[in-house]
């Protein structure tokens, strides 16, 4: 629904109020949907110095018509776009409506790090998310790592409370915070 990302917008611009915040260095991170909600957050609002989408499923926001990969689970009526599989960017670029993706990214005017996963099924959705942003002259950088883990840039604790992390993800959370701290200071 449209309020999701409204509701963000919503919050954002109330950190930027609070008097320990300098609302001139408030930057967003969004994985997997969250990833899809940077998109459609700063397509409308501006408010943000940086941005990471990292692994965007932004089949909806690229208004991807899915394939056979994609279906409808009897049991929540709801498709799965879980097994879908989008791995390659031509697929993807082949099964989007430009128009309308190209008239959603127009205004994004945010720096945004775009992030993938090797191996992941929806990986030409994720290159795909960066390509058309590139094609329109965004401000907007690629990155993309082999980790098994979707998510693998916000790690899960442990049974013994602590965070379970390898190098792969240390690598790329260091380049997501160099990529915010090039924007925000």
């Amino acid at each position: 629904s449209p309020l999701e990302y409204e509701d963000e917008i919503a919050i954002i611009d109330y950190v930027k109020t609070l008097p320990y915040i300098d609302g001139d260095r408030v930057g967003l991170i969004g994985m997997s949907h969250g990833g899809e909600m940077v998109l459609k957050i700063t397509s409308e609002y501006h408010g943000a110095a940086a941005a990471v989408a990292s692994e965007p499923a932004s089949h909806e926001y690229l208004a991807l018509t899915p394939d056979d990969t994609a279906f409808v689970n009897e049991e929540t009526q709801l498709r799965n776009i879980e097994e879908m599989v989008m791995s390659e960017t031509d697929k993807v670029r082949a099964r989007i409506d430009m128009e309308v993706a190209t008239g959603r990214a127009a205004g994004i005017e945010t720096p945004i790090l775009v992030m993938g996963r090797d191996d992941d099924h929806l990986q030409g959705i994720f290159r795909m998310s960066y390509e058309l942003l590139a094609e329109l002259g965004k401000d907007v950088e690629w990155v993309s790592w082999d980790h098994d883990l979707h998510g693998y840039v916000m790690p899960i604790r442990g049974a013994d409370g602590e965070y379970e992390v390898n190098q792969v993800q240390l690598d790329a959370i260091a380049g997501v915070m160099a990529f915010l701290d090039g924007h925000l200071k």
